[in-house]
Parts: C-alpha cells; sequence; structure tokens
C-alpha cells in the first residue's frame, strides 16, 4: 500500500502546496477501496494526523478484517525460501534474499508467501500494512486499531469525514461462487470474517449462523449467489465502516457522513471489468470511482451531457469537492435535501444509521438496513466485547 510513501507525500504538500496557491491547513485525504484503509490508517497515526484536516475513506477502513497481515514473520519466511534460503536462515539472511530478489519478481511470486490453504480464501493479500513495533523506523500504526480507539481520549481536533460503500460490494464475488462453490459448501467457515475472534468449536455452529441468515434453508447454493455475496458485502466493507463511525462518533469530534452508493448506469465500469452477471444489478466494488475521476481506459468522456449518469457525476464532483473546501458536502443549491451527519446515540440505543442514498433518486435513508447491521452488531459483541 505504500503507507510511508503516502506520508512523504503528504508532508511534501504541507511543505511545498503554497507555492502552487493551497493551503496546506485544509489538505483532505481520501481514497477507495485500499486507498479507504490508507487514508484511514494515517488518520489514526499520530506522525500523520497534522497532515491534513478532512477525510474521506470509500469501502474501505482500517478495521476491515484484510486490512493487516497476519503471521507475517511465516510469511516472509516461506516467500524468502522459495527464493532459495534455507528455512532456518537467520533473520538477517532472510532480508538479504528478499532485497536481493529484483522487485518485479518479488510482486510476480508474492503468492509463494501464501500456504496453499490461503492460496483459496478470499482477498487474501500477501502484501499487507503490519503492526509495527514503536522504535520503528516513522512507523505508522503501533498498536492493534480496535485498542487504539478504545485507548484514545476523545480528541480536540475537529477532522470531517465522508465514509461510505456501495450497494453491492462484491457482486465480483459471483464468479468465484460458481467456480468454487464446493468449498463453500464443504467449508462454510469461510464465510467468518478473521475480525471475529470465534473460538474453534464454535466456528461450525457461528459459520451455519451466517448462511442461515443470508440464505435461509437453502443454504450455499448457486441460487443463492446473491444472498451469498452479501455476506462479504457486509464482512469486508459495510460492518467495519459501520463500526468505525461508531467508534469515531465515541472517541472524536467531527461532523462523519455517511453514504450508501447504489446507482447503476453506464458509468458503473468496474462491475464490467469483474464481469458481473448481468442480472445482478447494483453498484459493485469501485463503482462509484468513474463518478469522481476520468479514464481514458474505460471512456469515460463518451458520456452524453444530461443523462443520469452525467449528472449524478456532476452532483458527486460537487459534494466532494464542496466537502473538501468547507467539511460539508452540498447536495445543490436549491437546498432541498441536506446529507445530515451521524449522531452519536443515547445510552443504551444502537446506532442511527443515517445515510445518503446515491443513485437514480438521492435521499436520506434512516437506520440503514437494521437486519444485517444487527445480525454483525450481536456477534460482535457476544464473540470481541465491542
Amino acid at each position: 500500500m505504500g503507507l510511508k510513501d503516502q506520508r512523504m507525500a503528504l508532508r511534501w504538500v504541507q511543505t511545498h502546496i503554497g507555492r502552487f496557491g493551497g493551503d496546506a491547513g485544509n489538505v483532505t485525504l481520501f481514497g477507495e477501496s485500499a486507498g479507504g484503509v490508507s487514508a484511514h490508517l494515517h488518520s489514526l497515526s499520530e506522525e500523520s494526523r497534522p497532515l491534513f484536516q478532512k477525510l474521506i475513506c470509500q469501502s474501505g477502513v482500517a478495521t476491515s478484517p484484510i486490512t493487516f497481515q497476519r503471521d507475517p514473520e511465516s510469511k516472509t519466511r516461506r516467500l524468502a525460501e522459495y527464493f532459495g534460503c534455507p528455512a532456518d536462515a537467520s533473520d538477517s539472511d532472510v532480508l538479504e534474499t528478499l532485497m536481493n530478489v529484483k522487485p518485479e519478481l518479488l510482486a510476480k511470486s508474492q503468492k509463494e508467501a501464501l500456504t496453499p490453504h490461503e492460496k483459496t480464501l478470499d482477498s487474501m493479500y500477501p502484501f499487507r500494512p503490519v503492526i509495527e513495533r514503536p522504535d520503528s523506523i516513522d512507523p505508522i500504526v503501533t498498536e492493534p486499531v480496535l485498542d487504539l480507539f478504545r485507548r484514545r481520549k476523545r480528541t480536540t481536533t475537529i477532522v470531517p469525514m465522508i465514509i461510505g460503500v456501495t450497494n453491492e460490494e462484491a457482486l465480483y464475488k459471483i464468479n468465484t461462487f460458481r467456480q468454487h462453490l464446493q468449498r463453500y459448501q464443504d467449508d462454510p467457515c469461510r464465510f467468518i470474517p478473521d475480525s471475529l475472534n470465534v473460538a474453534a468449536e464454535e466456528r461450525s455452529e457461528v459459520a451455519q449462523r451466517i448462511v442461515q441468515f443470508y440464505c435461509g434453508a437453502d443454504g450455499v447454493c448457486l441460487e443463492k449467489e446473491l444472498e451469498l455475496s452479501r455476506i462479504f458485502t457486509d464482512v469486508f466493507y459495510l460492518i467495519p465502516a459501520v463500526q468505525t463511525a461508531e467508534m469515531l462518533l465515541d472517541n472524536q469530534q467531527g461532523p462523519i457522513y455517511f453514504y450508501n452508493f447504489a446507482a447503476d448506469t453506464e458509468l458503473n465500469k468496474f462491475r464490467r471489468l469483474w464481469k458481473v452477471p448481468m442480472e445482478h444489478r447494483g453498484a459493485s466494488h469501485a463503482d462509484d470511482v468513474c463518478y469522481l475521476f476520468g479514464s481514458s481506459f474505460f471512456r469515460t468522456d463518451a458520456i452524453g451531457m444530461g443523462t443520469e449518469a452525467w449528472k449524478l457525476r456532476d452532483a458527486m464532483c460537487r459534494m466532494w469537492t464542496d466537502f473538501a473546501k468547507t467539511g460539508v458536502p452540498q447536495l445543490g443549491e436549491d437546498g432541498e435535501l441536506e446529507w445530515t451527519s451521524l449522531q452519536q446515540p443515547v445510552p443504551g440505543k444502537s446506532l442511527n444509521l443515517s445515510v445518503l442514498e446515491i443513485g437514480s433518486k438521492t435521499s436520506m435513508v434512516q437506520n440503514h438496513l437494521p437486519e444485517r447491521v444487527g445480525f454483525w452488531r450481536d456477534l460482535f459483541m457476544k464473540y470481541n466485547n465491542c
């Protein structure tokens, strides 16, 4: 993810942006997917936090179960062995082995760091951020994110934030189910996120509870492929975003604006890239990107003026840039609709997940997806006490 390179760029901005007419005191950091995770990690890092004033996380936050590396030393040694390093080599020999591999070959061979089982798992990236020792060089995060949230006192720093997801993030999983359904039928524990601390003897029961909630009596079958994809939509994207919003409300001063991107137009380029079957509609992971950025590869300049896609792109660009300038996302000049920020719940009550639903009809939705959010809230309370 290049977190330390990103921090270096942020420091450069602080030093030089004034020469380009910018304001070093009004910097917005934002990203999508791994970029959203990166932005969120910087907001949690003591050294990065002073380098920007506003934050946007699209379909990615640090509480996602796929953010941090698992067993980093084992993976490092496994990859070094692939390149000829003895299994019992010293740390310095392992480092020397990997340092002598050309970067292109290292990237091409990264999956050799995984076990055979890990290679069959969902979104298993070999190289991910790690929890660094406090005495490391320019560390980003030095303790688990949930511990950091729990220990962090309410800050006086105001950091307005936009956070959100697409409505069918994991549509890209449909083709995986069609090719490898047997894996999930044989091992439904694949649906349990790594972030849920379920004891080994309870994993089978919890997995069945998850499948029952989403698929009912039909269980894991192709007739329920959309419902199966929603498990990953929730555990990778929606639930981590909700958890982050809840913890930020407890620990941070500043408005949090939550959105659910549900548009489905010709600018939803990534569902086409993932080859999502046409019968499944909605916005897949990254489908909001081309509403904010032009792309010659996707030919986004071919969108006709006045079309639904054109209007939504104009509206999103205006909201994001207004937020970057003022900290408040404006929906238009008529003032008929206000994107209201999340409110901290009263003691004993759950968060009212009020979201701006962005689609053919943009509107505020109260208590978004209460059954799905509540299902995972109960599981995390039982097994993680949070």
